[in-house]
């Protein structure tokens, strides 16, 4: 896997910050989560250690409701991996149609294989948006 470079994180960090406002992370208060920080953190891990369609699939495969217990995490997982599809298609390629990440790599993805220009803008693309959860508070 090659090396993001630092001026394309550089360059993604305050579009990704425009995502964050735009969505749902943020509390009453305007606080972040620390269970946000922890799903970008896994969603790296997993793309890193499985592959990029098992982080984006595993990450899909969750909601507020399925969670909502006494002991479990009360956000919603599924906002990672659509910031991450908004920050791409901003970023990246504005003609995506896909409405999940998952979708979008298996139609960029030959023969089960996502070419590396893919896999690194997904990965800078969380990396950029856990970055940029840092400039909001946390609750």
């Amino acid at each position: 896997m090659s090396t993001i470079s630092k001026k394309k994180l550089d360059d993604l960090i305050p579009p990704a910050i425009d995502i964050i406002n735009s969505m749902e992370f943020k509390n009453n208060e305007g606080h972040i989560s620390k269970t946000y920080h922890g799903y970008f953190s896994s969603f790296g891990a997993d793309m890193i250690n499985a592959n990029p369609l098992a982080a984006a699939i595993f990450s899909e495969d969750s909601s507020k409701k399925e969670s909502d217990s006494n002991t479990g995490p009360k956000e919603d997982r599924k906002l990672v991996p659509l910031a991450i599809l908004k920050l791409i298609k901003k970023k990246f390629d504005s003609n995506i149609k896909d409405e999940k990440l998952s979708l979008y790599i298996i139609s960029k993805s030959t023969n089960g294989v996502l070419p590396s220009i893919y896999v690194e803008n997904i990965l800078a693309s969380a990396i950029a948006l856990k970055i940029a959860l840092r400039t909001f508070k946390k609750s």
